[in-house]
C-alpha cells in the first residue's frame, strides 16, 4: 500500500491506496495501512486539501483508513481540513490523543466511517454552537466525486461516525443540518459505537467564510472555540512521579487525596465540570495529605486544577457512582 509519512505540510495531494497481500497477515489478508499516516509530530502540521481513494478488493478496503492520526498531543496536534476520502474502511482515524486537532470542511464518501476515534481516540471540540465544522458525509450519493460504492454491492457506509475504545464525549462535532450533510449517527454494537445526538451539535450556521478550502498555505480556521474545558481536559498532563502534586485515586468514587509534595503553605483546588461550572473548590495544606469528599457529584468526566504560585496542574478527574 502507499503510505506518506512526513515532516512537512501535505497538502494538494492524490493518493491511491491498492492491494498489498505481500506483507498481510495471512494469505489474502490485506497489511492494514494509510494513505497519510502522521504520529509523534511537532508543531501542529497541516494535511488539507489532498484527495484519498482506495482501490482495490472489498477486503483490502476493510484494513484502510486514507488519514491517519496517532498520538500527536497539544500543540503537536494537527490540522487536518478540506481533504476528499473515497471509499475505505475509515476516511480519518484518530488514534489515542490528538486534543488540539482543528478537523474541519472534509468530505468523506462511501466509506464504513468517515471519522473513526479508537484506542482512546481524542480530537477535541470541532465546530461551535454559532458556526459549524463543516464536514460533509455522503453514502450512496452519486456526486460528480462521491459515486456508490462499488466494492460490496449493497453496503454503504455503516456508522460514518464511529468510536471504539474512546470517549465522544471528549470530541463533540458541531454541525449544520442540512439535508446530507449531518452525519449518520445510527448503529450501535458495543464496545464499538457510533456518536449519538449528545456528542454531534446543531449550529447555527455554515462555516465557508471562515474556513478556506483554496488556500495553499493554510492556516488554522479561527471558529475554535479557545480553552475549553474539553480542550483543557484533554491536553492535561499525564501523572508522572516528578509532579508537584499527587491525586488519588482516579477514577475515584467520592474519596479524593490531594498531596501538594514538599511545599509549605497552601494550594487552590478547583474542580470544573464539562460545561465549564465549578464545582468544588478548597484551599488545602501543603505538604500534607489532605482529603476531598466529592460524593455529592454526579458521575462524570471532570478537570481539576490545582495551583500554588505560579505552578498549576490540570487533569482529567473520573468520578464513578
Amino acid at each position: 500500500m502507499h503510505v506518506i509519512k512526513f515532516h512537512l505540510p501535505v497538502e494538494q495531494n492524490s493518493v491511491y491506496v491498492e492491494d498489498d497481500f505481500t506483507f498481510g497477515l495471512a494469505p489474502g489478508n490485506p497489511a492494514p495501512g494509510w494513505g497519510i499516516s502522521l504520529s509523534n509530530s511537532t508543531n501542529a502540521k497541516t494535511i488539507s486539501t489532498n484527495t484519498l481513494e482506495s482501490m482495490g478488493s472489498a477486503a483490502v478496503t476493510n484494513s484502510v483508513s486514507l488519514v491517519h492520526c496517532y498520538y500527536n498531543f497539544g500543540n503537536q496536534s494537527p490540522n487536518v481540513h478540506c481533504n476528499f476520502t473515497k471509499n475505505a474502511h475509515y476516511g480519518f482515524q484518530f488514534e489515542d490523543r490528538n486534543d488540539s486537532t482543528v478537523w474541519g470542511g472534509n468530505h468523506m464518501c462511501n466509506e464504513y466511517a468517515g471519522l473513526a476515534l479508537v484506542n482512546n481516540g481524542i480530537i477535541g471540540q470541532q465546530g461551535n454552537s454559532g458556526l459549524g465544522s463543516e464536514n460533509y458525509w455522503e453514502a450512496g450519493m452519486p456526486t460528480p466525486l462521491c459515486m456508490p460504492w462499488q466494492l460490496a454491492p449493497g453496503s454503504n457506509a455503516r456508522y460514518q461516525t464511529y468510536a471504539d475504545n474512546s470517549i465522544v464525549s471528549l470530541s463533540p462535532l458541531y454541525v449544520f443540518q442540512a439535508p446530507g450533510f449531518a452525519p449518520n449517527i445510527n448503529g450501535s454494537n458495543p464496545p464499538n459505537t457510533g456518536y449519538n445526538g449528545s456528542t454531534i451539535l446543531a449550529a447555527a450556521a455554515h462555516n465557508t467564510l471562515l474556513l478556506d478550502c483554496s488556500l495553499t498555505n493554510s492556516i488554522m480556521p479561527n471558529w475554535r472555540m479557545n480553552n475549553s474545558v474539553t480542550n483543557l481536559i484533554n491536553q492535561s498532563e499525564k501523572s508522572t512521579d516528578e509532579e508537584w502534586v499527587n491525586i488519588y485515586p482516579n477514577p475515584t468514587n467520592g474519596d479524593l487525596t490531594i498531596s501538594c509534595k514538599d511545599e509549605a503553605g497552601s494550594c487552590d483546588v478547583k474542580i470544573y465540570d464539562l460545561q465549564g461550572r465549578i464545582v468544588y473548590q478548597e484551599q488545602v495544606k501543603a505538604g500534607l495529605e489532605n482529603n476531598c469528599q466529592i460524593n455529592n457529584l454526579p458521575a462524570s468526566i471532570y478537570l481539576i486544577e490545582v495551583k500554588k504560585e505560579n505552578k498549576t496542574i490540570r487533569k482529567k478527574l473520573i468520578k464513578t457512582n
